[in-house]
């Protein structure tokens, strides 16, 4: 996986294979959730709880973190490597 905003294709998946992008976000109902970006359509997804996206890898693709309410102050989170 890339990191947020940086487009990247799947250059090891297969050519006639799709990738199923699987949305599953457990934030809370004020925060803005993600956004899914398929370049070459020209199309975005909001990335809600228990929704899909199916798209060939080998197209360029991104996503947008979930954003807070202006004001919310992020919880440090331990780093578990």
């Amino acid at each position: 996986m890339g990191f947020f905003g940086e487009g990247h294709t799947d250059e090891g998946d297969d050519e006639a294979g799709l990738t199923c992008m699987i949305s599953n976000s457990r934030i809370p109902d004020d925060y803005e959730s993600g956004h899914f970006h398929l370049f070459g359509a020209g199309v975005y997804m909001k990335l809600k709880p228990m929704s899909a996206s199916l798209f060939s890898g080998h197209s360029k693709h991104s996503g947008t973190p979930p954003i807070a309410p202006k004001g919310v102050r992020l919880p440090k989170m331990p780093i578990d490597i």
